[in-house]
């Protein structure tokens, strides 16, 4: 299952990407006029925040994790995760593939990183799936 690991690990590669660059777009002179006429568009108001990170950051709460990823991150982890289990992933298996993810959640947790990770799955699969 290494490959279903570089899928997770992608996805939240790229939201890590997506944040950096979030809101980088630096006014060009051409658009001057529009940008005077015109409030400025938000990156909330690109993409509303899905209501299932709430209901999947509090359940990882629930079950111990010290501390969670950004919403962003946690977003795009989420849906990878259930990517991998819509597509008949073992869920111990897509745990695994999460890796070093474990480490986020340890500060402040009694879980061990690998429990952390299987948090991770099974919160998904139960609340943002």
């Amino acid at each position: 299952m290494q490959a279903s690991g570089r899928v997770v690990l992608g996805v939240a590669v790229a939201a890590f990407a997506a944040a950096g660059v979030a809101g980088c777009g630096d006014e060009l002179p051409s658009d001057a006029g529009a940008a005077a006429s015109t409030p400025p568009v938000t990156s909330a108001a690109q993409a509303p925040a899905d209501p299932r990170l709430a209901d999947y950051r509090h359940a990882l709460e629930q079950a111990g994790v010290g501390s969670a990823p950004p919403d962003g991150t946690l977003t795009a982890m989420a849906a990878g995760i259930c990517a991998q289990l819509a597509d008949g992933a073992d869920p111990a298996a897509v745990a695994d593939a999460l890796g070093s993810w474990g480490e986020w959640g340890s500060d402040g947790s009694a879980l061990s990183p690998a429990a952390i990770r299987t948090v991770y799955v099974d919160a998904a699969g139960d609340v943002y799936c």
